[in-house]
């Protein structure tokens, strides 16, 4: 798919020149609060989402800071962060639509807790408490019923730390590209790196 892409790319390039350039994106360059959605992010409209690295979303609430529900691709430079927010997320993307995912940049969902060295002398060191307090976290995932007609490229870092949480997680079919060449971490119990429980084709 992305062949195909960059081809089709090169054979309209000229076409773009003459017309002044008919490609367009929604670029994010400050610190959001808020999450974004593909379908409305261009005054309600549906959009490309480029988060450049100066580009930073800052959460407090539950759900992912993307959502791609919309025949568009998202472009992560920047960050995307939350602190001790249980079910937080960084890219969500909904099934049954054509759109590429590409992160360089980084995801951190982290907690608000601190392992304990609970031993009688409370000084050998080891921490002896739970690795994480908070549950259902994750960098990048994506969900059915359909499948994503696109590719999902990870260079940057996830760094997830919670219980039930995940770095990267297909639980839906692509047609596309499923790469990982950046860095996952994720602490907690039931945690897993990157999961794929749909095909690839």
């Amino acid at each position: 798919m992305v062949r195909k892409r960059l081809v089709a790319t090169v054979a309209a390039a000229p076409l773009l020149f003459l017309a002044g350039g008919a490609l367009a994106e929604t670029t994010i360059s400050n610190t959001r609060t808020d999450p974004v959605t593909t379908a409305t992010v261009n005054a309600g409209a549906a959009d490309d989402i480029k988060v450049a690295t100066a580009g930073k979303f800052a959460l407090t609430a539950a759900g992912p800071a993307i959502t791609v529900n919309s025949n568009n691709d998202v472009v992560l430079e920047g960050s995307i962060s939350t602190k001790a927010v249980n079910g937080a997320g960084g890219i969500l993307v909904q099934g049954g639509f054509t759109g590429d995912v590409t992160s360089s940049g980084n995801i951190t969902m982290d907690d608000d807790y601190t392992p304990a060295d609970s031993d009688a002398d409370g000084k050998d060191g080891d921490e002896d408490g739970e690795f994480a307090e908070g549950t259902g976290r994750y960098g990048i995932k994506v969900v059915g019923p359909g499948a994503m007609d696109g590719s999902l490229l990870n260079s940057g870092g996830i760094q997830i730390t919670g219980n039930d949480s995940v770095g990267i997680s297909l639980e839906t079919g692509m047609t596309g590209t499923l790469r990982n060449y950046g860095s996952v971490s994720v602490i907690g119990d039931n945690a897993v790196g990157v999961r794929v429980a749909g095909s690839v084709a």
